[in-house]
C-alpha cells in the first residue's frame, strides 16, 4: 500500500493501520481471504504499481484508477474518495473561480508529486512557475510564512499536516478543487474473475445503508476521519 493518511498509514507500532486497510481487511474477510495488517507492506509506488502488475495473488491500495492503468489490472472499488486541491489561509480570502484563475498565484508544491503533475498536465502550468519543495512539512511552513499563497495537498490529510507543522487547521482552507480522484484495490491481471467479483460485492454490501441510515462503512470512515478533513470553499 502506499500512505495516504487517514486512509492507509504505519502506526507508532509499526501496525498498518486506517480506514481503507479496515474496509480492505473486512471485505477480504468476508470472502474467505483474510489479511493480516501486519503482511501488508508499505513500499515506493513505481514498485508497488510493477509487483502487482507482474505477481500473482498480489494486490496494492489506494490507486487512482485511471486510463493508463486500467488495463493493466483488475479492479475493486472506490474504497474511498479524496480531492486534490489548492490550500490558503482563510485571512487571505484567496478566490479561484476558474482554471485561469490559478495562475495568478505563487503555488508551493512537493517535487515530483500527484498534484504538480496535475498543475503541468491539466492546467498548462510550467514547471518554473511553481515553487518546488522538499516535503509537505516545508509547503505548510513556506504558507504560514507567506512565502506561497497556495500549497497543494489531499481534503483528506491536509488537518493532520498542518497539526504536525503546529498549525491551526482551522485557519486554512482548500480555495479550489484541483481533481477529484476514486480510489481503489489494484489486482494483479490474472486474478480469478469470479473472486473479483465477491470481493465487489462484499463492498457494496458493506456500503449499504442499515436501519439507522449509516453504512459499515460510514461508520468506519467517521471513526478514522472525525474531523480530521479540511474545509473546503464553497461559491
Amino acid at each position: 500500500m502506499g500512505e495516504v493518511y487517514p486512509l492507509n498509514y504505519v502506526a507508532e507500532d509499526e501496525l498498518r493501520t486506517g480506514a481503507v486497510v479496515e474496509i480492505v481487511s473486512t471485505i477480504m474477510r468476508e470472502t474467505g481471504q483474510n489479511v493480516n495488517p501486519r503482511n501488508i507492506r508499505v513500499i515506493n509506488w513505481a514498485r508497488s504499481l510493477y509487483d502487482v502488475a507482474t505477481y500473482p495473488n498480489t494486490a496494492i491500495f489506494s490507486v487512482a484508477r485511471t486510463p493508463e492503468r486500467d488495463k493493466k489490472y483488475k479492479w475493486v472499488g472506490p474504497v474511498a474518495e479524496l480531492n486534490i486541491g489548492l490550500i490558503a489561509k482563510k485571512a487571505d480570502n484567496i478566490i479561484i473561480e476558474n482554471e485561469q484563475d490559478v495562475g495568478k498565484y505563487k503555488i508551493g508544491i512537493v517535487r515530483g508529486s500527484a498534484p504538480e503533475h496535475i498543475l503541468i498536465s491539466k492546467y498548462g502550468m510550467k514547471a518554473s512557475q511553481l515553487n518546488q519543495l522538499k516535503d509537505d512539512l516545508t509547503q505548510f511552513k513556506m504558507l504560514d510564512a507567506d512565502r506561497v499563497d497556495l500549497i497543494t495537498q489531499a481534503d483528506t490529510s491536509a488537518s493532520s499536516g498542518l497539526q504536525q507543522a503546529g498549525l491551526d487547521p482551522g485557519l486554512f482552507e482548500m480555495v479550489y478543487v484541483l481533481q477529484h480522484v476514486d480510489l481503489y484495490i489494484a489486482f494483479n491481471p490474472k486474478t480469478d474473475d469470479m473472486l473479483i467479483e465477491k470481493i465487489q460485492k462484499a463492498l457494496l454490501s458493506l456500503k449499504e445503508k442499515l436501519a439507522n441510515g449509516v453504512s459499515r462503512y460510514d461508520e468506519i470512515m467517521n471513526l478514522y476521519y472525525g474531523e480530521n478533513r479540511i474545509s473546503i470553499r464553497s461559491y
